[in-house]
């Protein structure tokens, strides 16, 4: 599945849960990975498509620490990342200010269900201070969870689906 088949705004994302692993797709300024190994491609703040394929790795690197997911109080580490340049009519061919990244993350069976699922951001930077998450369980096909919250540096937490906190359905 490629990430571009998700089309969102920078600074949102979704996490949904389907059986044993979490799907994650995030559109992010490029910017927060200036202080990474792949600095030099983003100190324009634009990522061209070479630039991408160059440091894909110390782009995933950077995700990778800076982004977490927590189950069972245990990070979590990534099964894939596939990493992206948004298409569409409102971007340049082959270069962008944000890039879109889609995280395969393999967690335990009946996750989000019993023990809540805990998303950490610490990839910020002037210009991108707020990360909007709407976050999905799905049993069986059918949706059966829904929450959303936003992330900021000072609140750059949150748990999901806790088991103390009543069932929401429906959108926000």
């Amino acid at each position: 599945m490629s990430a571009q088949a998700h089309l969102m705004g920078r600074g949102h994302g979704t996490l949904n849960v389907v059986e044993d692993k979490a799907y994650i797709v995030l559109s992010v300024s490029v910017s927060v990975f200036r202080d990474g190994d792949a600095h030099e491609a983003v100190a324009d703040g634009i990522l061209t498509a070479a630039e991408l394929e160059t440091h894909q790795q110390a782009l995933r690197n950077a995700l990778r620490a800076g982004f977490q997911i927590r189950y069972r109080q245990t990070v979590v580490p990534f099964g894939s990342i596939l990493l992206n340049l948004p298409k569409g009519s409102h971007h340049s061919e082959g270069r962008s200010a944000e890039v879109t990244a889609m995280i395969v993350v393999p967690l335990g069976a009946k996750a989000g269900q019993k023990e809540s699922i805990e998303v950490q951001n610490m990839l910020w930077d002037p210009t991108e201070k707020r990360l909007k998450l709407r976050a999905t369980l799905t049993e069986s096909g059918k949706t059966v969870r829904t929450e959303v919250a936003e992330l900021t540096p000072n609140q750059n937490r949150h748990r999901f689906f806790s088991p103390s906190r009543p069932q929401e359905m429906g959108r926000r």
